[in-house]
Order: C-alpha cells, then sequence, then structure tokens
C-alpha cells in the first residue's frame, strides 16, 4: 500500500512553494536572513514570469513562422539548436564546478580566491569555445552529408548554422560573470535584462516574419537578443562587483596543476552524458531521416520543455528547504520531509502529465492546425518518458544535497551509450518511434544510478517504504489518467472555450482523485 505524508494536503502545497515568504512571516528572523529568504522569492518570481511570457512569444511567433515561411526551415533549425544546446551543456558543467569553488571563498570574503577562481575558468571557458569553434568551422563542410536536410537554399541553411555558432561562442564569453552573479543571490538581474530583451527579440522575431519574410533575420534576432543580455549583465558585474576586472593572465601549465583540472576529470561522465543523451533524438532523426520530422517534433517540445522547466524550479526551490532539514533533523524528519515534498510534487506532476496525454492533439489543432498533429505513438512515449523524469525530481534533490554528483559514472555511461546505440539500432527497424523507446529504456537506467545512491546512503531504513511510495505513485497517475479519460472522452474540442472546459475538468478530477487517495491512507495510518 502506498503511504502518503501525515499532514494537512492544503497548508502542505502553500507552504512548499513559498516555503521562504512563510518562513518570513511565521518566525522572527535577522535581517541578514530575511534579505536572503527576499531575494530568493524575487528570484523565483521572475524566473516563472519569464518562462510564461517565453511560451507566450514562442506561440505567437512559432504560428506566424509556420503561416508565412517554409516548414522545412524549422527542423533544420531544430536541429542546429539542438546540437549547439548539446555543446553548450559542457558550459553548464563548468558553470556547476565555477559556483561550488566560489561559494566558498564569497563565503570567507576571500578576494584573492575570489580573483584566482574567476582567472582559471576564464582560461578554461577561453579555451573551450576556440576547441567549439575549431570543431564546429570543420564540420561545416560535411552538413549535407551528414545530415539529411530537406531544404535546397544552402546560402540559408549555412547562415542558420553559423548563427547559432555565433550564439554558443559569445556565450562562453560571459559566462563567469553571470555565474559570479549568481554567486551573490544577484541572478534576478540577468533574469530582468532576459525579460527585457525576450520582448525585444519577440518584436523582431514578427517584424521577420511578417514584413522581411527572413528565417535569417529571424535566427539573427535570437543571436543579437541574447548576446545583448549577457553583455549588459557582464557590464552590471564589472561596475558593481569589480572583480572581473583585476582578473590576471594564466599559463597552460598553471591551469594543468590547478586542482579544477582534477575536478574537471570527474564531471567528464556527466559532461558525456548530457551531450549523448540530449542531442541523440534530434541528431539521429536528422542523420537517418530527415529534418522536416524533427520540425514536427519542436512544435511539441516548446510545451514539454516549459512543463519540464516548470517542475525543475519548483523542486529547485524545495532543495535549499530540504538541505536545511537534512542538517538540522535526524534521518526520520528529514525522509518525513522528503516525502512531503514528494507528494506536492506529484500532484503537479501529474495533472500536467495527464493534461499532456489527453489535450496535445487538442492543443495542436487549436494552435497550428492538424497538419501538424505527429505520430501519437511516439508522443506518448515522450510524454511517458517526460512523467519519469518529473514524478523522480525530488529523488534528485536528495542525491544533490547528500553530495553524490559525478559518483554514479557507470549508470550514467551505461544509459548515454543505450540510448546512442539502441537508437540507432531501432530507428533501422521500427522507425522513429524506436529512438523514443532507446531513450525511455535509458531514462530508467539514468534514475537507477540515483536511486541506488540514495536508499544506500540516505535513506537505508526507509527503503522499503520508499520504494512503495515510488511504485505507488505511477500506480495512481495510470489510474487516475483512465478515469479522466471516461470522463473528458465526450468533450469535443471545437475552440478555446472547450479546450479551457476540457483542461479545468482533468486538473479537478486528477485533484479530486489524489486528495481521496491521501484522505482514505491519512485515516488508515
Amino acid at each position: 500500500m502506498m503511504m502518503f505524508p501525515k499532514y494537512d494536503i492544503i497548508r502542505n502545497v502553500f507552504n512548499l512553494i513559498v516555503i521562504n515568504i512563510n518562513a518570513c512571516l511565521i518566525v522572527k528572523i535577522d535581517k541578514e536572513n530575511f534579505m536572503r529568504v527576499e531575494k530568493k522569492t524575487f528570484n523565483l518570481c521572475i524566473i516563472f514570469l519569464s518562462q510564461i511570457l517565453a511560451i507566450a512569444y514562442s506561440l505567437i511567433s512559432k504560428k506566424l513562422l509556420l503561416d508565412q515561411l517554409p516548414f522545412e526551415l524549422v527542423g533544420i533549425s531544430s536541429l542546429f539548436e539542438t546540437l549547439f544546446l548539446a555543446i553548450g551543456l559542457i558550459d553548464i558543467g563548468f558553470m556547476s564546478l565555477l559556483s561550488f569553488n566560489l561559494y566558498k571563498s564569497v563565503n570567507e570574503k576571500n578576494d584573492e580566491l575570489i580573483l584566482a577562481e574567476l582567472s582559471l575558468f576564464k582560461k578554461i571557458f577561453n579555451i573551450i569555445s576556440v576547441v567549439i569553434c575549431i570543431i564546429s568551422i570543420c564540420l561545416m563542410p560535411f552538413l549535407t552529408s551528414i545530415f539529411k536536410i530537406d531544404y535546397g537554399d544552402m546560402f540559408v541553411v549555412y547562415s542558420i548554422y553559423v548563427i547559432y555558432l555565433f550564439t554558443t561562442l559569445t556565450k562562453f564569453r560571459f559566462t563567469y560573470k553571470i555565474c559570479l552573479l549568481n554567486v551573490y543571490r544577484q541572478e534576478y538581474i540577468h533574469r530582468m535584462y532576459y525579460l527585457l530583451f525576450d520582448f525585444i527579440c519577440f518584436i523582431l522575431k514578427v517584424i521577420s516574419i511578417v514584413v522581411l519574410k527572413s528565417y535569417i533575420s529571424y535566427i539573427f534576432s535570437i543571436f543579437i537578443t541574447g548576446f545583448l543580455t549577457n553583455y549588459l549583465t557582464a557590464k552590471y558585474v564589472d561596475k558593481h562587483l569589480g572583480y572581473t576586472q583585476n582578473l590576471y593572465k594564466l599559463s597552460m601549465k598553471q591551469l594543468l596543476d590547478s586542482k579544477v583540472i582534477s575536478q574537471c576529470k570527474k564531471y567528464i561522465y556527466k559532461s558525456l552524458y548530457d551531450f549523448v543523451f540530449f542531442a541523440t533524438d534530434n541528431l539521429i532523426i536528422g542523420m537517418f531521416l530527415n529534418t522536416k520530422v524533427i520540425g514536427y517534433l519542436s512544435n511539441y517540445n516548446i510545451i514539454f520543455s516549459a512543463t519540464d522547466l516548470l517542475v525543475t524550479n519548483i523542486n529547485y526551490s524545495m532543495r535549499n528547504h530540504l538541505a536545511k532539514v537534512k542538517y538540522n533533523s535526524t534521518t526520520s524528519e528529514y525522509y518525513n520531509e522528503f516525502t512531503k515534498v514528494s507528494f506536492v510534487n506529484f500532484m503537479i506532476t501529474s495533472i500536467i502529465v495527464i493534461g499532456l496525454f489527453l489535450m496535445r492533439d487538442d492543443f495542436i489543432n487549436l494552435w497550428i492546425g492538424n497538419q501538424y498533429v505527429f505520430d501519437k505513438t511516439s508522443i506518448s512515449l515522450i510524454i511517458l518518458t517526460l512523467a519519469i523524469n518529473l514524478i523522480l525530481r525530488p529523488v534528485e534533490s536528495i542525491y544533490m544535497i547528500g553530495g553524490f554528483a559525478f559518483k554514479e559514472r557507470k549508470p550514467l555511461m551505461i544509459s548515454a551509450l543505450t540510448n546512442l546505440f539502441l537508437s540507432v539500432l531501432l530507428l533501422n527497424y521500427i522507425g522513429v518511434i524506436g529512438v523514443y523507446i532507446a531513450t525511455f529504456i535509458s531514462t530508467i537506467i539514468f534514475w537507477c544510478g540515483k536511486l541506488y545512491y540514495v536508499l544506500k546512503y540516505e535513506y537505508t531504513m526507509q527503503r522499503v517504504d520508499f520504494l512503495k511510495n515510488i511504485i505507488g505513485y505511477f500506480v495512481v497517475l495510470i489510474i487516475t489518467f483512465l478515469i479522466c479519460g471516461i470522463i473528458v472522452e465526450g468533450i469535443v474540442v471545437s475552440g478555446i472555450v472547450m479546450f479551457i472546459v476540457k483542461g479545468v475538468c482533468i486538473t479537478l478530477t486528477v485533484a479530486t482523485i489524489n486528495s481521496i487517495i491521501y484522505i482514505t491512507l491519512l485515516r488508515k495510518g
């Protein structure tokens, strides 16, 4: 029997989502703690606002794009975006290492060490930029040989490629400065610039599509607004934090002798996994099928990526709360708090996942038309994989709090290689759905690695209940999905009003079923 946390569900949802606000209102805290909580809350609000606006801008500009310009360009653009996004994931890894090193230096107010860390990573990012530039330029002549590109004007194709390359390179130019800003808990500055220029980018996209009828200017608007966001953020760091103006040059020998190299060796497994896992699907489809399929899938990915990011940010905001509980309570209390976070996460996730399952085609029809509806089986498998990732997000928090990052080397490599080889093998036999079967299997392997460390080192005594809860969440998700499917089966979505009605019905049904299960189990306990 699945065990749910014993606490009031309404209070729990409110407390956990805005835990920092409640901390300020309920307990008396000093001014420094209040300011820290206030910054975290403001940062979170800015992140959510920027995500909502980004989704709105994407939906409008994508609709205009599909109406005005060749659809084949969407797949080509998505392919190159995936390629350089995967390469850019290296940035995320080194940024994590820089943040890890800077937190201690900043807390100790050790200016000399801060300068040393920033100088080291500036050197690393410059080297990475040069390597990426060389590899990308060498790859350019072979693009049409490697990928099955469905578009005749190669000038446009190469222009898109070069713009994405410059977007990636310029990001590395400012990464270490943005990282320093985040360590000082002022990431909202970057987000404020992002809000401003994302709106400008949206206007430029509309002009590019409707007036200029140019896909190159459409992509260039993304580059220029991203560059300006990072540039002005970097200028803010130079002016208000100061460290970045006093950096010194390092030789390769000094870099190789630093502790950063040993840290990078530990990260290599994670960076390889990220590159293979996040790039595999689109790149393999582009190599063995065609870029048009990638274009169809990109329409769905706007919503899938947004929901994933939403749940990830909610869990990230809860992570600090869980970390405090871990270091100020017993293991039993730590586990009880984790179950509360997991339940709230499940409530949010189940509404999102079931809504995506039952309304994805309705959404595509209303938004861009039924001619863009893609293979239902493949999309269902993508959503199922997303469901696993979202439901297990709290497990990742425990894994990170426990300090297990960089330790799960074998599961990461097995997962990445499984995704790579199975995608190619199954694609040849059963088509595009084979790619997503491979992704589904590799995702399970990925989470098994995290579960191993959490169950072995964090919740040894609670491992049976832990596994029962996780299995229970998936069972309840399936049951709730079947019930919702029966309830909304007769709702025909012919317009935005009926779409909203269907969405409300699903939300209320999922919330009601989860509440009934919770109350039933609470009484039995």
